[in-house]
């Protein structure tokens, strides 16, 4: 996955691979603070635009006992999209 931003103040970027990311936030507690609330408010943030968006109705037509539109509908329950059965 690639994407691109643009920092609003002067930073230095260094890469980590997994292990080194491992040890940094197991062996700094104001790394691991700082990522932690960080991700903390990453996740606040796309909860609370996926809460705004309007939610929707898909109907799944077929056979009552039908094995397939059973799955479907096991598989969208979860989600906010939760079919009707029809």
């Amino acid at each position: 996955m690639f994407g691109s931003l643009r920092a609003q103040t002067s930073y230095r970027i260094g890469r980590l691979d997994k292990q080194q990311f491992h040890h940094l936030i197991r062996d700094s507690k104001e790394a691991r603070t700082i990522i932690l609330e960080t991700l903390g408010e990453r996740l606040l943030l796309i909860q609370q635009r996926t809460l705004s968006l309007p939610t929707s109705r898909v109907p799944i037509f077929g056979r009552n006992k039908d094995a397939d539109c059973h799955n479907i509908r096991e598989f969208l329950a979860p989600s906010t999209l939760v079919p009707q059965a029809v």
